[in-house]
């Protein structure tokens, strides 16, 4: 892994810690998603018109990976929404964040797309999900272990699989678009454009869904009847930091050579989030979540190196 990519996917996964911290006050929900997709998309759109020239470039095999990808954003939405909703957020963000890392792998190698991994990388990626595994635990015990409901592990799973499945499909679209502009190593302009564009298409995908689901429709009501305030805070307090964040890691698959490495040290961003908590929010840090934390941060070394 490239040291550019590296210092990506760290800022990236700061910018995720932070929002999620900031977010707690936030109740994420497919309508709520919705509602901020399409906020990003109109305030970003007229990007679209200047930079028309890689607009041009984009063939239809991208535009329907751009298509399967917002999909995959919904689905991911969607879990970690309804998982938020349904159980703490300190188990629903370890487990849907952790277990990409070993849905990637494989989906990769299926698709051909990127290079094999080292056994040092595969090692580091098993000791995420491991670390990812623990922090939720209050004790060794089993009783602690029960805190993982079946349900909670659905939705997180959901969330996981959506995040897979976007990961290796956005990989291989911004190599397409990087080919026909034949700029390689200026990813930044490609990666804006694409993020915006899914941003769209992700609202789209979402609409669909919200549509057929009453709870999700009132919710959607709700945010835009005389709300200003709100509207601007999911605009400005969430949209644009998943924008942000999402596009330093689009920049940074240009510079591996396997997806799989940027989704594994994206979760970079759990001991961040975890350090945030005990130190700014004054959380307890019990054995599990120090290991899990030991353990993440081993793995994550491993992996960039």
């Amino acid at each position: 892994m490239t040291l550019t990519a590296f210092l990506l996917i760290l800022v990236s996964s700061f910018l995720h810690a932070l929002w999620n911290y900031r977010g707690k006050k936030f109740s994420p929900s497919p309508a709520a998603f919705m509602v901020t997709s399409f906020l990003v998309f109109s305030v970003a759109s007229p990007i679209l018109v200047w930079r028309h020239d890689i607009l041009s470039v984009i063939t239809p095999e991208t535009w329907l990976l751009l298509a399967l990808s917002s999909v995959c954003q919904g689905i991911y939405y969607t879990g970690l929404g309804i998982g938020y909703q349904k159980g703490d957020m300190s188990i629903m963000y370890p487990l849907s964040r952790a277990m990409p890392v070993l849905l990637v792998p494989p989906m990769v190698a299926m698709a051909g797309t990127g290079a094999a991994l080292s056994n040092q990388a595969i090692v580091g990626m098993m000791l995420v999900v491991a670390g990812g595994l623990l922090l939720p635990l209050s004790s060794f015990q089993r009783d602690a272990i029960k805190r993982y409901q079946k349900h909670i592990v659905f939705w997180a799973f959901l969330a996981a699989l959506g995040t897979a499945g976007y990961s290796v499909i956005d990989d291989h679209a911004m190599s397409l678009i990087r080919q026909e502009l034949d700029i390689p190593g200026k990813p930044y302009w490609v990666a804006i454009i694409y993020i915006i564009l899914q941003m769209g298409g992700t609202g789209l995908s979402l609409f669909l869904l919200v549509s057929c689901w009453p709870a999700q429709r009132r919710q959607v009501k709700g945010l835009l009847q005389d709300n200003t305030r709100l509207l601007f805070s999911l605009l400005f307090k969430n949209g644009l930091f998943i924008a942000l964040t999402y596009i330093l890691a689009l920049s940074a698959m240009a510079f591996v050579d396997n997806v799989s490495y940027v989704v594994a040290l994206r979760q970079a961003s759990i001991p961040i989030g975890v350090l945030m908590g005990v130190f700014w929010l004054h959380e307890s840090a019990p054995a599990p979540k120090c290991c899990g934390v030991v353990l993440l941060v081993l793995g994550l070394v491993m992996i960039s190196f």
